[in-house]
């Protein structure tokens, strides 16, 4: 939580953004900042073959300024592998 709050202070990010990104209860929204957009949404993602549900909704949040796309995810994603 630390490193969240060092790395949104360090770009200007309000701290009730910080908020936003670690409730993974947060029902999906968009904030327009002016200075950035923030969005915080849910993502499908696989759970793999021996899962007895084959998806599963994980909390996603962004913020994107006129130079940097910072993505916060609940678990490890390849939403962004090349």
């Amino acid at each position: 939580m630390a490193l969240i709050g060092r790395l949104l202070e360090a770009y200007g990010i309000h701290p009730l953004v910080q908020d936003d990104i670690l409730n993974t209860n947060q029902p999906p929204k968009m904030e327009d900042f002016g200075k950035y957009l923030f969005v915080t949404t849910k993502q499908l993602t696989e759970t793999g073959e021996d899962c007895a549900e084959p998806f599963d909704l994980q909390h996603f949040s962004l913020i994107l300024t006129d130079r940097v796309l910072i993505t916060f995810h609940e678990a490890p994603s390849e939403a962004f592998a090349p």
